[in-house]
């Protein structure tokens, strides 16, 4: 049941088994959290007995352990069947650095709209007494492990319908999607297409603007060199009209005018298209 939250991190992804034992528990801690307003007792069983299968102390934890491996094998050779042993899988990163929080908090001073920052939002409601899973969500920070999407997609929501409640038709959202799985969640249970503006800038230019001379972070260099998310890129080029790139590596003020021209386009197509 962990894996329904922290995902199926396989031996080979290089995942140390401490990191991945954080990862999984966060993963019954947030089942708990969930469980506790309408059965508190349920919640705490399940995570005991994740505990007692990851101790692996018990005749049954040791069984489920071994069954647990048996499956896995088993679907790796119904999988090697299917594809000849050809497929392969890969993850990607996301790059930081190239300004969005900056541009966003200008284009909604100039155009009304409403600034969502997806790391504020969780840290606003890691300390709202009153949001059930506001524990769980500041260890999540606390700890470094990534809050689970379904809940990062329901908070998105919750703020996007108070910014319409208020007037605000066009909210501008910074931090995300990081991956695949964050933007079709979003799609099916939010909003199918959206307006995307891409800022790319170079490895160097990301670094100068958290402060990181290249000289002082050649380690950083070769991890943010990785880029944004090409996965997620290329499924939002494919709504025509709804997906621009600008190069975000000129000055604030630069950038700034070709954002503001690309978000004047986007609203005139938006009443175009009504």
């Amino acid at each position: 049941m962990a894996e329904s939250v922290a995902g199926d991190i396989p031996t080979y992804a290089g995942v140390p088994k401490e990191h991945k034992f954080k990862l999984e528990d966060f993963g019954t801690r947030y089942i708990q959290s969930l469980l506790n307003p309408i059965n508190s007792t349920l919640g705490t069983k399940i995570r005991t007995a994740w505990l007692e299968y990851e101790g692996g102390e018990t005749a049954e934890s040791r069984f489920i352990r071994d069954m647990d491996k048996f499956e896995c094998m088993v679907q790796a050779y119904e999988y090697e069947q299917r594809t000849f042993g050809e497929e392969d899988l890969e993850e990607f990163q996301g790059a930081h650095g190239v300004g969005k929080k900056t541009q966003c908090a200008l284009l909604c001073q100039k155009f009304g709209f409403q600034h969502i920052s997806l790391d504020d939002v969780l840290r606003e409601k890691s300390d709202d007494l009153r949001y059930p899973h506001a524990k769980f969500v500041k260890d999540c920070l606390e700890e470094k492990v990534e809050v689970p999407t379904e809940l990062k997609i329901s908070l998105l929501e919750r703020k996007i319908n108070e910014g319409i409640g208020e007037g605000k038709k066009w909210s501008l959202v910074h931090g995300f999607p990081e991956c695949m799985q964050e933007l079709l969640e979003f799609e099916e249970k939010v909003q199918k297409t959206n307006y995307t503006l891409l800022l790319k800038c170079s490895a160097e230019g990301m670094l100068r603007r958290v402060g990181r001379p290249e000289s002082k972070a050649r380690g950083e260099l070769d991890t943010v060199k990785k880029g944004w998310n090409v996965e997620v890129e290329n499924r939002l080029k494919v709504a025509e009209g709804y997906f621009k790139e600008i190069n975000g590596d000129g000055s604030i003020e630069e950038v700034h005018s070709e954002v503001t021209q690309v978000v004047k386009e986007f609203t005139q197509d938006i009443e175009g298209r009504a």
